[in-house]
């Protein structure tokens, strides 16, 4: 499983998402979960072969199935229910290409999407950096913006203060961009209404203790999806980002 190891297993935990949706009434709707319930189950996959042709043998990607599914922390409404696939990607002459991962996923919004990059392995805690969820370009937001850096605040603040009281032993970082040779494909409504155009995901998977006890596994994500669609009805295009973090345990 190479990268891939530290994941298989049921992780629980709390995280949050927001988002902005177009609206009947021609502006947008701004919806925020701020404590959203969380389980994350990775299984083994059986090897799959991909045939090679001239100058390239087969190879075979390796790697998990996985099953994501949240709900409202309060309401304990259902609000994403996700299946897909982490593989390794062996490196090839043709294309020439180095070793990488990709990740494959389906939501019932009628969106399928892969995406592709790396990981890397550190001794401490993975830093997540700040992210603000402003749309932009900010000239096609219409006056007054209501959404700045000071009212959407850093929705990472709260993976790096989880870290607080921890020792670290080992991290294992990932992350997939639909920007390197991935893609999105939305249902033709999505593509009118909302559409999905972009994504990019990091999870940080590390091994660790709190007051010297005993070794445990912690799972963090970050993730963007950008979604298009203007703030006023018939007014220029804003791409939106839709963010979703959390904090995941992996249970006995």
């Amino acid at each position: 499983m190479g990268p891939l190891s530290m994941l298989v297993g049921t992780w629980n935990g709390q995280g949050n998402t927001m988002l902005a949706t177009p609206a009947k009434e021609g502006l947008f709707r701004a919806i925020g979960h701020p404590l959203t319930n969380e389980t994350l189950t990775f299984s083994v996959a059986a090897p799959t072969p991909d045939r090679g042709g001239f100058e390239q043998p087969d190879i075979f990607l390796n790697g998990l199935r996985y099953h994501h599914q949240v709900v409202d922390g309060k309401t304990m409404e259902p609000l994403h229910d996700e299946m897909g696939f982490w593989l390794n990607v062996p490196a090839t002459k043709n294309p020439k290409a180095s070793a990488s991962l990709i990740r494959e996923l389906t939501i019932p919004h009628g969106n399928a999407v892969i995406l592709f990059g790396s990981a890397h392995e550190q001794t401490g805690p993975y830093k997540f950096p700040p992210f603000h969820a402003i749309p932009f370009p900010k000239e096609n937001f219409p006056a007054p913006a209501i959404y700045d850096s000071d009212n959407t605040g850093d929705v990472n603040k709260q993976l790096n203060d989880a870290h607080k009281g921890l020792t670290f032993l080992k991290t294992q970082v990932l992350t997939v961009k639909t920007r390197n040779q991935g893609d999105i494909v939305n249902i033709p409504f999505l593509d009118k209404q909302a559409k999905s155009t972009d994504m990019t995901a990091t999870f940080a998977v590390s091994i660790v203790s709190r007051d010297g006890g005993e070794p445990y596994y912690m799972l963090q994500y970050s993730q963007v999806i950008m979604l298009q669609f203007p703030a006023l009805k018939d007014g220029p295009m804003i791409n939106w980002p839709h963010t979703a973090v959390a904090t995941l345990i992996k249970g006995e």
